[in-house]
This record gives structure tokens, C-alpha cells and sequence, in this order.
């Protein structure tokens, strides 16, 4: 759960599969990989351009009146090559997601009328429904506990199960793409070749390989048949066969369920990117966060579906007003009255020293990040002798972890100072 990771972990391991450190919480650790493997990936290639101009170098006057010198740039080089030589820094394969909405849809996407939703056999509806708008481009999330009848809710509008009551009332030229909980549209028996060809009949062999390629399915893994796949490899399968086809509005269910953290990552941007409406049931916080500009929360308790507009974090922020619980699995948050007496237990002297020692802290790291700033320059255009470059290597390397030891202090004491 990002959303979970961002609120209380503050150093982050990830298998490489060496153990790789990133100090702060699951958005500094994004930020943090994507600088790390920009840096290493300069370093590899100012390394292989020098070893490319000394390898010419050699060439050019082995046989010629600088023998001696191209022989000792030779061993230099060579010595550099056993023991200093970088490998490229490698990403981890990653989905290739791509979902195009087909022709606009009307500005009217949903709305309800006086409508229940419930089973008529049951007697009585699961949950009342507030006459609801949505219109295009439109996020909805509907939130609530697990149980409380959001994908009910969410046949209900597909006409795949009747209103106990009232109506709901879709918009003209939708064209509608659902991504379900449990994948009810895969079919046990087929193999991943064949879902994508009962999607896209005419789609050739060679073509079908590919683009499962993008969704992570390679080699013969593209024979499986359904039924052997785990569950983020059949969600995998189930957004391969959304993406094929153009829709204006989805409806998706628990799209992040079983998905590792990059794909989940992919899946929002491309989310985010889609012009179109969306109709989104999910527990993935951050997901919603980012997405929805209206919370529809189920309450089973009242039997009642509350509307709000705005984010999540709005949302959040309304009902912790209220004194009311957000119905969606999360920390409880510290009341006021706790937080004033943890903050009432810090002398004035001790706050004073921690906010001087922040300000020193903070002079340093940006003195620090000049001069690493400096050291890249001369390392995107480094000296001819490869003993400069190897002290410019190694200047880099100690001034960054000297960075990161300050940074970590400088966290350190905003912990202490937000307690």
C-alpha cells in the first residue's frame, strides 16, 4: 500500500537484488531511484567515452613515435578496467500500458434517480442512493469497507443486475470498458494467445507475442492457460485485453489488486493520461488520491452512500471535521489534544537548538549539492589523465554519502521537531 508507506516508513530497503538504502518515505524513494539511476548511468557513460578516446588513443600511436605513451595509457587503462570498470545501471522490466478513449462521449455520463441497490430476493436494498451526476472526464471512486456492496453497485449501473429501486441512467455514445475484481471475463481454459485473439481475431501470431511482451508475458509463458496464472499475472491479462479496445468510460474494479508496486505506478499515470470518465472501486489510497474528483462512500451501517466532491485528501480532511471515521482501511489519526501534549514536552531551549541545528544542516546539504553539482560537470567532460578522473570519482562518491548522512540527520531532527 503506497499510501500506507508514505505515512509511516521513513527508510526504504529494496532488493536490486543487492540491498539498496533510500532514506525517507515511498515518494522521496521514488525520487531518490530515479536520481540514483540517472547518476549511475552518467558515470557509466563519461567512463566509456574516456575508455573510448584512450582506446583510440592506443590505436592511433602504438606503432608510432608516442609508443611509450600509448603503452603506458595501455596499462593505466587496463588497471582501471580491472578495478574500477562500472557496469550500466539496469530498470526492472516494466508494463507498457497504453488505453485510448474511442469518439467522446456525451458531457452526461451517470445519473441515478431515487435508486437502491440490493438483490429483490433479499427483501431489502443493500444501500440508498443520493441522486448522483457524473459528466465526462470525471473520476468517481467509490470507497467503503469490504462487503458493502461496492461491485454490486458497480453491476448495477453495466445492467447486470436490476435496481432494487429507482434507476440509473448512462449517457449517450459511452462505450464501456469494465475491468472486474475477480476477472470474470478471462475464461479458464485459453491461452494468453488466445484471450488476446477472441479480442482482436485478426491479430497475427508474431503480433499477439509482442504485445504481450508489454504486459510482461515472454516466451513460453504466451501458452499458459489461464487457470495457471497468479493474480497480478491474470490482472496483467485483463488490462492487456482492456487496452485493445477503445472505450469513454471505465468502470474498474480493484485494478491495483496483485499488481507489484512499478506496475501500479504505470497503471496511475496511464490512468491519470486517459481521456475519458472513470468509475473506480479500490482500496489503493494513493491511487484514489490521485484520481478522483468525486468520493462516493458506502456506509453499510446507515445503508447509505454518501457523495462528496473533491479529492481524497479533501474528503479526509472533511470528515476528520466531522469527527467521522473515513469507511476505508487506514491508520487512525492522532488527535489534536494527543499532539499538543507531545509537543507541550519539548522545552522552548530544546525546539530552539533543534531549529539552529536544521538551519546548519540545511547550509551544508546545499553546500554539498554545489559541489556535486560541480564534480558532474567536470565528470561529463573529464581530463585526459585517467588518474584525474579516478580522484574525480572518488571525491564524487565521498561527498555523496556524505550527503546522505547529512540529509538523514537533517530528517532526523524534523522528526524530533514534528513529535
Amino acid at each position: 500500500d503506497r499510501y500506507f508507506l508514505d505515512q509511516v516508513v521513513n527508510v526504504i530497503w529494496e532488493m536490486t537484488p543487492t540491498l539498496e538504502e533510500y532514506r525517507g518515505n515511498y515518494s522521496a524513494y521514488m525520487l531518490q531511484r530515479q536520481e540514483r539511476y540517472e547518476r549511475r548511468l552518467a558515470e557509466y557513460q563519461t567512463q566509456q567515452e574516456f575508455i573510448e578516446k584512450e582506446e583510440e588513443y592506443i590505436r592511433r600511436n602504438i606503432a608510432g613515435q608516442n609508443t611509450r605513451q600509448a603503452q603506458g595509457r595501455r596499462k593505466r587503462l587496463e588497471r582501471m578496467l580491472d578495478e574500477a570498470r562500472l557496469t550500466p545501471p539496469t530498470q526492472k522490466r516494466s508494463l507498457h500500458l497504453n488505453l485510448k478513449a474511442a469518439d467522446r462521449s456525451g458531457d452526461l455520463v451517470l445519473r441515478t434517480r431515487s435508486l437502491q441497490v440490493g438483490y429483490a430476493d433479499e427483501g431489502r436494498p443493500l444501500f440508498e442512493v443520493p441522486d448522483l451526476t457524473l459528466v465526462r472526464n470525471e473520476c468517481a471512486a467509490i470507497i467503503g469497507p469490504n462487503g458493502a456492496g461496492k461491485t454490486t453497485f458497480l453491476k448495477t449501473l453495466l445492467e447486470k443486475i436490476p435496481p432494487f429501486a429507482g434507476e440509473a441512467v448512462l449517457g449517450a455514445n459511452l462505450k464501456i470498458g469494465y475491468f472486474a475484481q475477480a476477472h470474470e471475463g478471462l475464461h479458464a481454459e485459453w491461452t494468453l494467445v488466445e484471450e488476446i485473439q477472441g479480442v482482436v481475431p485478426k491479430m497475427l501470431p508474431t503480433e499477439v507475442r509482442d504485445y504481450l511482451a508489454k504486459f510482461l508475458f515472454t516466451g513460453d509463458d504466451v501458452f499458459k492457460t489461464v487457470n495457471l496464472l497468479s493474480g497480478g499475472e491474470r490482472g496483467r491479462l485483463a488490462l492487456a485485453c482492456l487496452a485493445l479496445q477503445g472505450y469513454n468510460l471505465l468502470l474498474l474494479d480493484e485494478p491495483t489488486n496483485h499488481l507489484d508496486l512499478p506496475s501500479q505506478e504505470i497503471l496511475q499515470s496511464v490512468m491519470a493520461d486517459f481521456r475519458g470518465t472513470i468509475l473506480l472501486v479500490s482500496h489503493d489510497r494513493y491511487l484514489i488520491d490521485r484520481l478522483a474528483t468525486q468520493i462516493w462512500e458506502v456506509n453499510p451501517k446507515e445503508q447509505l452512500l454518501d457523495s462528496f466532491k473533491g479529492t481524497y485528501s479533501e474528503f479526509k480532511a472533511f470528515k476528520q471535521q466531522l469527527n467521522q471515521p473515513v469507511l476505508i482501511e487506514e491508520q487512525k489519526p492522532v488527535s489534536q489534544t494527543q499532539t499538543e501534549k507531545i509537543k507541550s514536552a519539548m522545552s522552548k531551549g530544546e525546539k530552539q537548538k533543534i531549529e539552529k541545528g536544521i538551519q546548519l544542516l540545511e547550509e551544508k546539504i546545499a553546500w554539498l549539492e554545489n559541489e556535486i553539482k560541480c564534480l558532474e560537470n567536470d565528470l561529463a567532460a573529464p581530463p585526459s589523465d585517467p588518474g584525474q578522473v579516478q580522484t574525480l570519482a572518488v571525491n564524487y562518491a565521498r561527498l555523496q554519502a556524505e550527503l546522505e548522512a547529512h540529509l538523514e540527520k537533517w530528517s532526523g531532527l524534523h522528526e524530533a521537531l514534528n513529535e
